[in-house]
């Protein structure tokens, strides 16, 4: 399997890992990473680390996460003693976190194998982490997983470009964009 050392992405995806000792938790670590994204001119980041911070003490804070950032949503899980991270590359979150390490959980890397990912695990996991799962979507506040990035399919006309989350308790489709107007 190919292992690349540093932070790498894949076209404008990207994935690491980084150690679970260098966070108390996938909450705590969304939160920097949310401040990381640079969108807080309307008070936005911090309004959504906020309601992290409040989803933290009603739920288990190293439950999956999702939140938007760019082009690609990021997606962030806890596995064995690492968060794994699917993302965008269009902020530099490298510079901002600390903990970033090349030794990937077992589990992941067979996951990856057994996917035929066997010459990527970057690759793998820059496609594939949000694919397994429920997610907590805290600006939706709804549990759920990503369908699809174009919504087609969902009858959605205004937004072409959203993501489509179906909620885990009802299985109701929720557009990213509608959710907002």
């Amino acid at each position: 399997m190919k292992i690349r050392t540093g932070f790498v992405s894949n076209s404008s995806s990207s994935s690491f890992c980084i150690r679970a000792d260098a966070y108390k938790s996938v909450f705590e670590l969304a939160q920097i990473m949310v401040m990381c994204r640079e969108w807080n001119d309307d008070g936005r980041d911090d309004r959504l680390v906020q309601q992290i911070a409040e989803d933290a003490e009603n739920m288990d804070p190293n439950s999956d996460i999702a939140f938007s950032t760019c082009n690609y949503w990021t997606y962030i899980r806890k596995v064995e003693d690492h968060y794994v991270v699917q993302t965008c590359n269009n902020h530099a979150f490298h510079e901002y976190l600390e903990g970033i390490d090349n030794n990937w959980p077992k589990v992941i890397r067979d996951e990856a194998m057994g996917a035929g990912f066997d010459n990527d695990l970057y690759d793998y996991c820059s496609m594939h982490i949000a694919d397994n799962g429920t997610f907590w979507f805290p600006e939706f506040r709804v549990w759920g997983r990503e369908l699809e990035y174009t919504n087609k399919r969902t009858g959605c006309k205004s937004h072409p470009w959203a993501i489509m989350i179906r909620e885990a308790k009802t299985g109701n489709i929720v557009c990213s964009s509608c959710y907002w107007e």
